[in-house]
């Protein structure tokens, strides 16, 4: 799913050569997407439909990683590392609280099937939620941009 969406972004921006146009708009609907995906895993009772739903849920939402990616390196192309760096950080710290809140939600339900539902709600709220905020406000000047060197290339005799 990742190939499939990252190709879609870079056809679109081939297109367009506007990464809100390409990028934002696949990263911010493959958000949402996994989103709507997660939210069945709660009253499906088919096992290969949660499956399915899983799949298709983790598949659109982690591929968002392609289109931050590429977004981050756009801002600042001289301190691509630095965001690079920041943006992962974050995203790990966001993995190391997430199974602590997820806990803390199947634990306080009592019943280990009710809390993993609310859990998944939540998840694909916070997953809804976040993918039209990103569509909404990842805005950038795309105008023509000059990307000045901190090393000069200047010999001097």
């Amino acid at each position: 799913m990742t190939i499939l969406i990252s190709s879609i972004g870079d056809r679109l921006y081939k297109k367009h050569r506007s990464y809100r146009k390409s990028y934002v708009w696949v990263g911010g609907v493959s958000i949402i997407l996994g989103g709507l995906f997660f939210y069945p895993v709660t009253w499906v009772q088919s096992t290969a439909l949660v499956l399915i739903a899983l799949c298709l849920g983790k598949g659109f939402a982690f591929s968002v990683g392609m289109a931050s990616s590429v977004i981050v390196s756009s801002l600042m192309p001289a301190r691509t590392g630095l965001l690079v760096g920041v943006m992962s950080s974050l995203v790990t710290l966001a993995g190391i609280i997430s199974p602590l809140v997820t806990g803390s939600i199947v634990q306080a339900a009592g019943d280990v099937a009710v809390g993993f539902g609310h859990a998944m709600s939540l998840n694909a709220l916070i997953f809804v939620v976040f993918g039209v905020l990103f569509l909404l406000f990842a805005k950038r000047n795309e105008g023509k941009m000059e990307i000045t060197s901190p090393i000069s290339n200047k010999i001097e005799n």
